[in-house]
C-alpha cells in the first residue's frame, strides 16, 4: 500500500486483461497461461469408459493368470519342487493383491468421472433454470435471452 496526500491506495502488480488472470505467466512466452486445467464432459466420458474397459479386461486376465499360477504351484510341490511351488504360490497371491488394487483404482476413476460429469451437468441445468426464472428481473424487455 502506498500513501498519496494522506490517502491509502492499493497497487496491483499485474494488469487484469479481463480473463481473470491469477495464473503464472508462461516462462517461455511471458503470457498468462490461463486456467490450470479445463475439461469438459465430452472429454471425461471416454476416459471413464476406458477405465471401465481396463478394469473388466484386467479382472478377466488376472483371474486366468491366478488360476494357472495356482495350478502350476500345486503341481510343482508334489513333484519335489516344494520351494519353487511355494514361491510361485506367494507370487500369485501378491499378483492377485496388486491386480485387485489396480482394478479398484480403475473403478474409482470410472465412478469419480461419471459423478463429476453428471453433477456438473446438473449444476449447469440448475444455473440455467435460475437464470430463466430471473429473466424478467434481469431483462425487462425480454431481449437478452431471446432465442
Amino acid at each position: 500500500m502506498a500513501t498519496d496526500n494522506g490517502r491509502v491506495r492499493t497497487r496491483l502488480n499485474a494488469d487484469d486483461d479481463g480473463t481473470g488472470g491469477g495464473a503464472a505467466p508462461d516462462p517461455y512466452t511471458g503470457r498468462d497461461s490461463g486456467p490450470d486445467l479445463e475439461m469438459h464432459g465430452d472429454e471425461l466420458r471416454p476416459i471413464a469408459e476406458d477405465a471401465h474397459e481396463l478394469r473388466e479386461g484386467l479382472d478377466a486376465a488376472a483371474y486366468h493368470a491366478l488360476n494357472a499360477s495356482e495350478s502350476a504351484a500345486s503341481t510343482l510341490e508334489p513333484a519335489g519342487l516344494l520351494a519353487t511351488g511355494a514361491a510361485l504360490s506367494r507370487a500369485a497371491t501378491r499378483y492377485k493383491e496388486k491386480a485387485n488394487g489396480l482394478s479398484q483404482d480403475c473403478q474409482d476413476i470410472e465412478e469419480h468421472l461419471g459423478f463429476t460429469v453428471s453433477s456438473h451437468a446438473a449444476a449447469e441445468q440448475d444455473i440455467a433454470a435460475q437464470m430463466q426464472r430471473q429473466e424478467g428481473d434481469l431483462d425487462p424487455y425480454g431481449e437478452l435471452f431471446a432465442p
